[in-house]
């Protein structure tokens, strides 16, 4: 007998002990626990979505993807296990919709968490759920879905935006400068632009000696019509609407001295 003991039976018990001894980690209650709650907390399961899982950590490369292989996006900020979303993974299996990429954006649901949610945040989601598309010619450029956050109008939008291969021109941005934005009054159909403008019309008098000899880096007008140009911008610029309309006019007095008596001007400009 290897076992050590005389009797087998009481040895075949003691080789059971001693496995289950060694099976529970040093703790005859099994597990390492001698309450056996398994060794430790139980962690939550992370939520699972049927579509791609989309977060702050992976945004780019899940937009970046849809532009490697030019599809259009639909991307839905829901929370974990929403109707619309499954809704939604069923286009995956649609033949026509398959230039599409679907994302999910998981989100928590208590307000404050959602407060503090990056993506959420990024594209200023207020509430759920929200959709976002994007054309197969832009990929990256996400619009948001104005419309009824139904399955049929969706697959109607996503359908649309599959079909979308152009790709929208950027506006150049106008380059404000003070020298485009006044006019020299060189006739009385300028002047009487300038009293019929409907907005403001700032106009400015001076006299010719006032600018002396002029050279190559000079503005016509001299530095006064220079400073009313800086002026001009200075206050299109800093317009906070678009409504107003201002209007710039600058004339010599010698020129039309009928109108500077009429505004009583003086020498200075």
């Amino acid at each position: 007998d290897q076992t050590g003991f005389d009797n087998p039976q009481e040895a075949q018990q003691q080789q059971q002990q001693q496995q289950h001894f060694h099976q529970g980690g040093g703790n005859p209650f099994g597990g390492g626990n001698p309450f056996g709650f398994g060794g430790g907390q139980q962690q939550r399961p992370q939520p699972k979505s049927p579509l791609e899982s989309v977060s702050s950590g992976n945004i780019k490369a899940f937009l970046s993807d849809a532009v490697e292989k030019k599809k259009a996006v639909l991307l839905i900020f829901a929370t974990d296990g929403h109707s619309l979303v499954s809704a939604i993974a069923k286009f995956k299996n649609m033949e026509e919709l398959k230039g599409a990429k679907l994302g999910h954006v998981i989100c928590p649901d208590s307000p404050a968490a959602q407060a503090n949610h990056v993506l959420m945040k990024k594209y200023k989601v207020k509430k759920l759920p929200t959709i976002f598309f994007s054309t197969r010619g832009e990929p990256s450029a996400l619009r948001r879905f104005q419309g009824k956050p139904e399955a049929e109008f969706i697959e109607k939008a996503l359908l649309i935006a599959i079909r979308s291969t152009s790709k929208r021109e950027k506006k150049q941005e106008t380059k404000i400068s003070g020298k485009n934005l006044i006019t020299k009054i060189q006739q009385e159909s300028h002047l009487q632009a300038c009293l019929e403008f409907r907005g403001v019309c700032v106009l400015m008098f001076q006299k010719d000696e006032m600018v002396g000899r002029r050279n190559k880096n000079q503005v016509e007008g001299g530095p006064h019509v220079k400073l009313f140009g800086q002026l001009a911008e200075n206050i299109v610029k800093g317009k906070t609407t678009k409504k107003l309309q201002v209007a710039f006019y600058w004339l010599d007095s010698n020129q039309f001295p009928k109108v500077a008596h009429y505004f009583a001007v003086h020498d200075d400009p």
